[in-house]
């Protein structure tokens, strides 16, 4: 890598950064609906340049929107390029705005490009004795390099100078512009010479250089060890003009007449308001809270900054002085802190194993920059503390169990249980800045599935801290505890994480309390469900050991059965769980022809295939699925379960889905497999307590009957609201045949049908889920919409929706943004519109579900609280212990509510089973 001498200057190609980052973050978009995406990621660029390269200055460079005079020499000039993107468009204006607020110098010259002007800024820019440093993407910047003027490679994050490039294109730097104006190029639409890719063109360059010593020498040419050498000699002298053509459009100026001497190009002073202002308007929190902190880039050089700094370590020494090791101080600050009737809190826990936590201490914050850590004697953190965590809480009672105080928290049902296990009531008033987050603007710039208020936070967590933020539950954790923790780090950030959870907050709230709707979920779905969960995942669910160990055992059998049977099929002793020697078995010596990225795939899709000819295939599938059910669950789950409860507690999640569907992990239980032809599977060990039953409430064919309500469509709606099967009626109009005498063959490609639909699947999708010709799935589909106009209709009616607006809602409105839906790539976007046929069904789905279990637990705790319990959510199926002798009463009950929770223009039904396990009520 190139040494960067200390003056440097970073020269922006603004254009190349800014379709960069509009193609990144294609679906950021602010609550008023405007796209930021653009904007957000070329920040993001500015900012990883300085912090990376601290540079002297920076100077960003965009292209005019006028003509330049490569357009005017060559009409056909980037004539293939689309036009800019709408949403791309309207963000320009904004972008160089916030440059301006930042202090960075811009330039946007006419006639010219963006190459030109950095091309021309850096030979001056050497000149001055400045070491260049060219943020670009653009090829053509290459012929730039030199020993003072590199390119910044952002992708391998390196630094090219002249040996990186030769090693990259095969030329010289100097002698770029003549090989892309041999070869052309396809993006800017440079014509080139007909016939000379790249090969020959590095051959000709390396042995000739220039394009002008090359027609000196086209004789010459007959020397080389060239493939067609008269062909490549004609070709140069048919198209000699568009080779000098060409050599002008990829040559970049570098005597651009500039308004302004690069001496006076420097970085000034940041417009702190005006940013803060427009990150606000914006919603980028992320920045605006790194500018609270003075965390964003902050050159070296510049005094003011410095100064700043300087402040913010003062700030920092106060640290220690808010922490709290005695009874005394304790009382004082209480004496003061009590007032508040709003605080901020966040337990500093660690876990000494998988099961068994401490606390470090609680950290409070609240209004006019009050905040303190509360150290108990427990903690880890070498710090001597005689406070003593349960008299703390005597204390501390008053205030969290006040339903008239506000508490904030982040991850709130986390810090339920730590106050469950403190003996303290859970009231209301309570908020959580982690639903806030996710509700107020997590659909929009995350997919993923990390802990929203960490993307939104300003700190870099250690892996200690992670540790926490994933934990979720006190009940379960795969990970364990690391003792080395410098103190005053972990202080400084879990105190400012206390502070600024108040901050957040307090600016967001406000935000949501304006919008009816957003306000509306969070005040009666998103924050009441944490208590619901909090209680289910307390419950937890009770797990016969034994059983599964038995069924660890058979499965052991049946795996050396399948071994033996895969030797004596392949003649030969192989490891059925070696890809490798799989490999070597079906297609070196059995020649099974199927690749997958130029290599033998052995996957799911490749095996089911193969098993059509040979029995191998369906062996190695049967052993791979007992194995993964093997160590997935049946091996593991054993090793979940608590010693004191004998019970397992999953964790479940509510800021992980676009849609809003409830996450099961630690373990997922939301996957246990479902085996009906087993009357002994995994779900046996699911059991009951003794005078106890397992209760199934299921809500049946809930995404058919909200696509009846969503499309209105007459023949479904009247087929629920007439209590009749829909399986059957459709299948009744595809095969011309009387309800009454449809058969179960095709019923089940009716109900395949009916629920692919909703999923948006195509002709393709369909005809491989039945295995069936494309052409009789269109038929298929044909007829369906045929029979059900209106579904096709509200179909056709969401997807434009969705290219509009980005996003689609559910019943009850909530907003589920549509990645890919206005992306240029046509299968990005139809991907996106079966995407987004489905999320305003699978949305209403859980929100409808979420509803219910909200108005099942308050109604268990109000009138069967030793009776009956939640225990577990599979997504439209909620399953509860009942004592045995209400067992009818409870179940008639719950049914009710479930059914009657929300109100849809069919009726919603839900199948109650009972049984001893949760195989018997499947």
């Amino acid at each position: 890598m190139k040494n960067i001498h200390q003056k440097n200057i970073i020269l922006v190609d603004g254009t190349s950064c800014l379709y960069r980052a509009y193609y990144a973050f294609p679906f950021f978009f602010n609550s008023k609906g405007q796209p930021s995406g653009a904007i957000y990621g070329v920040l993001n660029i500015i900012r990883s340049l300085f912090l990376n390269y601290d540079p002297y200055t920076m100077i960003i460079i965009f292209d005019s929107s006028k003509k330049n005079f490569r357009k005017k020499l060559y009409k056909n000039y980037k004539k293939n390029r689309s036009s800019m993107p709408e949403n791309l468009k309207i963000q320009i204006d904004p972008l160089y705005q916030v440059i301006e607020y930042l202090g960075i110098p811009l330039i946007i010259e006419s006639n010219v490009e963006a190459d030109d002007v950095i091309g021309t800024l850096s030979k001056l820019a050497e000149q001055k004795n400045f070491s260049v440093l060219i943020s670009s993407t653009d090829k053509d910047m290459a012929q730039l390099v030199n020993k003072n003027i590199s390119i910044i490679d952002n992708s391998k994050k390196c630094i090219l100078g002249p040996k990186e490039i030769k090693k990259k294109y095969g030329v010289k730097a100097e002698y770029i512009n003549h090989f892309l104006a041999l070869t052309g190029d396809v993006s800017d639409n440079v014509p080139g010479v007909l016939g000379i890719g790249k090969k020959t063109a590095l051959i000709l360059i390396n042995r000739f250089g220039s394009i002008k010593n090359i027609y000196k020498n086209l004789k010459k040419i007959q020397e080389l060890s060239l493939r067609g050498k008269v062909r490549i000699q004609k070709n140069l002298k048919k198209y000699q003009k568009n080779a000098f053509l060409s050599l002008k459009l990829t040559t970049i100026k570098l005597n651009v007449s500039l308004k302004e001497n690069i001496e006076n190009m420097l970085l000034l002073k940041p417009k702190i308001n005006l940013l803060l202002h427009f990150f606000h308007y914006y919603e980028f929190n992320y920045f605006y809270k790194l500018f609270l902190i003075n965390e964003w880039f902050f050159p070296k050089n510049h005094n003011f900054i410095v100064k700043k700094k300087e402040k913010y370590k003062k700030y920092e020494k106060n640290y220690y002085n808010n922490m709290i090791l005695d009874k005394k101080n304790f009382k004082l600050w209480l004496n003061e802190f009590k007032e508040n009737k709003k605080f901020s809190f966040f337990f500093d826990i660690y876990y000494i194993n998988e099961t068994i936590f401490n606390i470090n201490g609680i950290v409070l914050s609240a209004e006019k920059n009050k905040f303190c850590y509360l150290v108990f004697k427990t903690n880890k953190l070498n710090i001597i503390s005689n406070l003593n965590i349960n008299v703390v809480f005597k204390k501390l009672k008053i205030m969290f169990e006040d339903p008239n105080v506000v508490k904030i928290t982040e991850n709130l049902k986390l810090q339920y249980f730590i106050l469950f296990f403190l003996k303290i009531k859970i009231c209301n008033r309570y908020f959580d800045t982690m639903l806030e987050l996710y509700l107020f603007k997590y659909n929009k710039l995350s997919y993923d599935n990390t802990n929203v208020f960490i993307i939104n936070n300003i700190f870099k967590y250690s892996k200690y801290e992670k540790l926490l933020e994933n934990s979720n539950s006190l009940i379960n954790s795969n990970k364990t505890y690391s003792s080395k923790i410098t103190s005053i780090d972990h202080i400084k950030k879990i105190i400012k994480k206390s502070y600024f959870i108040f901050k957040t907050h307090m600016h967001i709230l406000p935000l949501i309390k304006k919008n009816k709707v957003m306000f509306n979920l969070y005040k009666n779905i998103d924050l009441p469900l944490v208590k619901t969960l909090f209680k289910m995942e307390l419950n937890g669910v009770l797990i016969d050991c034994n059983l599964l160990k038995s069924f660890s055992k058979n499965i052991t059998k049946k795996l050396i059965k399948l071994e033996k049977k895969a030797y004596i099929h392949s003649g030969t002793i192989f490891n059925l769980s070696s890809t490798k020697q799989i490999q070597e078995i079906f297609f070196k010596k059995k020649l099974f022809v199927a690749k997958k990225n130029k290599k033998f795939s052995t996957n799911k899709k490749v095996l089911l295939t193969l098993s059509k000819y040979d029995p191998l295939p369906q062996i190695i599938l049967k052993y791979r699925s007992l194995r993964k059910l093997q160590s997935t669950y049946i091996n593991k789950l054993p090793k979940m379960v608590r010693k004191d409860s004998k019970r397992i507690h999953t964790s479940y999640y509510q800021t992980i889905t676009n849609t809003g569907r409830l996450s099961s992990k630690n373990p997922n239980l939301q996957n246990i497999p479902i085996d009906k032809k087993n009357k002994k599977n995994i779900r046996t060990a699911f059991i009951a307590p003794k005078n106890f039953v397992i209760m199934s409430a299921d809500y049946s064919q809930i995404e058919l009957r909200i696509i009846a309500h969503l499309s209105n469509d007459k023949a479904l709606v009247h087929a629920f609201n007439t209590g009749k099967d829909i399986h059957s009626i459709t299948a009744s109009d595809l095969f011309h045949v009387n309800v009454s005498s449809v058969t179960f063959e095709q019923r089940k490609i009716a109900k395949t049908i009916n629920f692919s639909v909703i999923y948006g699947i195509s002709a393709f999708g369909l005809a491989q889920k039945l295995d069936i010709e494309i052409t009789a799935a269109e038929k298929y589909i044909h007829l369906y919409f045929k029979k059900y106009s209106g579904v096709h209709k509200y179909i056709e009616k969401i997807k434009i929706i969705a290219a509009k607006k980005g996003y689609v809602r559910t019943i009850d409105k909530r907003k589920l943004y549509i990645r890919n839906i206005q992306s240029n790539n046509k299968n990005y976007q139809k991907a996106a519109e079966r995407v987004a046929v489905n999320a305003p069904i699978q949305g209403t789905a859980a929100d409808i579900i979420k509803k219910a279990m909200i108005y099942v637990n308050n109604d268990l705790e109000q009138y069967f609280l030793k009776h009956a319990g939640m225990i577990m959510q599979v997504h439209d199926e909620l399953v509860f212990e009942i004592r045995k002798e209400k067992s009818f009463d409870i179940a008639k009950r719950i049914q009710k509510i479930m059914e009657s929770c929300v109100h849809l223009n069919v009726p919603l039904k839900v199948n109650i089973k009972i049984g001893k396990n949760w195989n018997a009520v499947m």
